[in-house]
């Protein structure tokens, strides 16, 4: 007797394993793919800029990082427009934020608050540069615009400030086919996140989602072929644009590219295949501890080779025992415990050189 609906995953395009950097940006789904793989001491990168939930503040970050452009801050906006090296820095609540980044990156002090902007671009940047493979987790295809913009972050300011509105499933996908092209030939693994956003209404949730998931099911298809070339993203639109009339001739020319697009269904895992409030947090709107693990479960089982899983299963292995802390450390079984380590790290370190070394002193 079968008392789930299991969701038929089918063979990707391209398998990760620990030659590949990854880079992991959207929503707070994708730190938590993010987590399960860095436990696995796969080299990962998550929001450099912080949590982003829809897909236009994902391709701006991604515009951004992807290139060597030198930065510049205002307060004013509509002179940044078509700038995707501007950032619009605006003072509330007692502190500077920027329009473009999470509320982490939020400071008294306003030379503070471009510091920390400037260094997480140096730190996506780095990371795009090194990363073969981009998973992009989309929250919502609901916007904030402040003053023409779309902005990632409202940060508690008065909602006066900002229009809402919700992206149309033409304008999410082509974000999705801007961003695509930004990657080039890096592996891009598409998904939409399970978390449920509430404040849009359950049917209003309902609609965003339903949005996100047909602009990448029209990404998938428009890249099911691409060995010859591929829908050109390259054209000239305000990176925060809200004028559909801009993106009118998206489609017209093509250029050669050899980009490696999946998508996972991380939504579908929960709400098919789950099905179940059990399934989730307190808050009954985030996946519970026990769903991410078996959505990132059904990932490695996707994305993982049986070697790449052997391997994974060794290290992760290696992060647990780096967890332990003996009760009682001046002990025979303490030492020996710090012995086993300490040799585990030495047969794994020349293959994975980044792994971190255990700090024994705690151990004894």
């Amino acid at each position: 007797m079968i008392f789930t609906t299991p969701v038929d995953i089918p063979a990707v395009t391209r398998l990760i394993d620990y030659s590949d950097h990854i880079l992991c940006i959207g929503s707070c789904f994708a730190q938590n793919i993010a987590q399960r793989l860095s436990e696995r001491f796969f080299r990962v990168s998550c929001n450099p800029w912080g949590t982003m939930y829809n897909p236009a503040s994902i391709y701006q970050c991604l515009q951004t990082i992807s290139s060597d452009g030198d930065l510049r801050f205002t307060a004013d906006s509509h002179s940044a427009e078509c700038e995707s090296n501007v950032f619009d820095l605006r003072y509330s609540g007692g502190l500077w934020h920027s329009m473009s980044h999470h509320g982490d990156f939020s400071y008294a002090n306003r030379q503070e608050c471009e510091r920390v902007v400037r260094e997480s671009v140096e730190n996506g940047r780095q990371a795009f540069a090194q990363a073969t493979t981009v998973i992009l987790t989309l929250g919502t295809a609901w916007v904030y615009t402040l003053d023409g913009r779309i902005v990632a972050n409202c940060h508690k300011m008065p909602a006066k400030m900002f229009s809402r509105r919700m992206l149309s499933v033409d304008e999410a996908y082509r974000y999705l086919d801007d961003i695509i092209a930004l990657c080039g030939n890096r592996h891009v693994v598409i998904t939409v996140s399970p978390i449920r956003h509430l404040k849009d209404g359950l049917h209003g949730n309902q609609l965003s989602k339903a949005t996100l998931l047909l602009a990448a099911e029209g990404c998938m298809q428009a890249y099911a072929d691409t060995e010859t070339s591929c829908p050109n993203a390259a054209h000239k639109h305000s990176t925060m644009a809200t004028d559909e009339a801009e993106m009118t001739d998206h489609d017209a020319a093509l250029k050669p590219c050899s980009p490696v697009v999946d998508y996972f269904p991380s939504y579908e895992i929960l709400n098919d295949e789950l099905r179940d409030y059990r399934f989730y947090a307190d808050d009954m709107l985030h996946p519970s501890s026990v769903a991410v693990d078996y959505i990132g479960e059904r990932f490695m089982s996707t994305y993982f080779s049986a070697p790449t899983r052997q391997e994974s299963d060794r290290l992760w292995r290696y992060h647990r025992m780096l967890s332990h802390r003996p009760l009682h450390p001046d002990t025979t079984e303490a030492a020996a415990f710090a012995a086993t380590l300490s040799h585990t790290y030495s047969t794994l370190a020349p293959h994975y050189p980044w792994l971190p070394e255990p700090d024994l002193t705690a151990m004894t």
